[in-house]
């Protein structure tokens, strides 16, 4: 019986094969913008009505980790992620072959709700078998591989678009999906015994998440992570019109930009991992969070000045982005150490609140027209200051408790 195993071992090769599922959701939404204005067409529907296949994308992120992360810790991890894989490339072919903008809403939300489960439950596996530097070490290489998203994400969507049509990119996606989970069910162990599990009582489940909220240093590391998460989703939302609009960049060029910044993002997350043994994590979000003040400082002087240009505003970009490789990793390994045995719940309220604050950052940071980057600039410093006070908070919290 697997309650007499030892658990596995937490290799390098498990943590790639679990960064490689994990994206699969972001990598879905990255790959279809660009072929947003040629499926408005194609469906006959207008800019707005397809940009809402993006706001479905997201609340299934939401519903998809807050179901998913609970339910693993009750059901255990391994079977969750087979079948979250295999959800995901039918609802891909569902889009691949959709004929209506409410088709294609529905395809992209069951995506959206399949693919978070790569998410939650991978990250829950990584808590499962390590704690403190080796977590730490884990989620950033985790990160590490988020960056590719942002990077083979847009151009392999804009060489299916050119070459094949838009439904392509839902068909490789699809293709994707399916061979992630073969080789999850090839490769992937169970890391939560039986009698660790929790009670699927909907109930139960309800009362673990309220007391997990409840626990201090979770509910600060959390609050970083949100606090990045925002910056994230307001960076996605808006690059394209300030890169495009205010800059006059052409679409490819755009790409360029969106990759070379998800570079930067998997530098800083192979940094953060390779130094994990000999520097704490919270130092580690402290370079991230101060990247962050740069960048909004930057973003906002720009725009007092008036002056923006492609030497101020993409450096500023490149700095908002890359300071998130050292925060995702530590923040989540800090807040994870303290509700470990509920690790797939703590992760699960954590992913449907940071998709909900993206829903909302994704219409926020364009209200006031394509042609402003003042919004971007006033939420990377309003989401920076709250990441210091409440890295500051953590501290005091842990001198309390010890």
């Amino acid at each position: 019986m697997l309650q007499n195993k030892r658990l596995p071992e937490l290799t390098t090769g498990l943590i790639a094969t679990l960064g490689l599922i994990a994206i699969l959701g972001p990598f879905g939404s990255d790959a279809y913008l660009p072929a947003l204005p040629v499926i408005a067409a194609d469906l006959h529907t207008s800019a707005a009505g397809v940009q809402a296949t993006l706001s479905a994308f997201m609340i299934g992120m939401a519903f998809g980790q807050l179901l998913m992360g609970s339910f693993s810790d009750a059901r255990g991890r391994r079977l969750l992620v087979v079948l979250g894989c295999s959800v995901m490339a039918f609802g891909s072919f569902v889009a691949g072959i959709s004929t209506s903008l409410p088709m294609l809403l529905v395809a992209c939300a069951l995506i959206g709700f399949s693919g978070s489960t790569g998410m939650v439950v991978g990250r829950a596996m990584i808590s499962d078998l390590a704690t403190g530097l080796s977590a730490s070490r884990a989620f950033s290489l985790m990160g590490l591989f988020a960056g590719i998203g942002p990077i083979a994400g847009p151009i392999g969507g804009a060489l299916a678009l050119t070459i094949a049509g838009w439904r392509w990119i839902f068909f490789a996606l699809g293709t994707l999906a399916f061979v992630l989970a073969l080789i999850a069910v090839l490769t992937l162990p169970e890391t939560l015994p039986k009698e660790k599990r929790q009670s699927a009582n909907p109930k139960s489940m309800f009362l673990a998440a309220r007391n997990i909220l409840k626990n201090r240093l979770f509910l600060q590391h959390a609050i970083i992570l949100w606090a990045t998460a925002s910056i994230l989703f307001a960076y996605i939302s808006s690059s394209p019109f300030i890169v495009q609009t205010i800059l006059g960049f052409t679409p490819f060029q755009y790409t360029i930009v969106f990759g070379i910044n998800g570079v930067g993002l998997m530098i800083t997350g192979a940094i953060s991992g390779a130094v994990a043994k000999r520097v704490s994590p919270r130092r580690i979000i402290s370079w991230g969070v101060s990247l962050q003040l740069i960048a909004a400082g930057v973003l906002l002087s720009t725009w007092v000045t008036q002056s923006p240009s492609a030497w101020n505003i993409l450096p500023a970009l490149f700095l908002m982005v890359s300071a998130m490789g050292f925060i995702f990793g530590p923040a989540t390994a800090l807040g994870l150490t303290q509700v470990r045995q509920q690790g797939g719940t703590a992760l699960a309220v954590q992913g449907f609140i940071q998709f909900l604050i993206a829903s909302f950052m994704a219409t926020a940071v364009g209200l006031a027209g394509p042609h402003e980057f003042w919004p971007l600039g006033l939420i990377v410093l309003l989401a920076s200051v709250i990441s210091l006070s409440f890295w500051i908070k953590t501290k005091r919290t842990l001198a309390e408790i010890s």
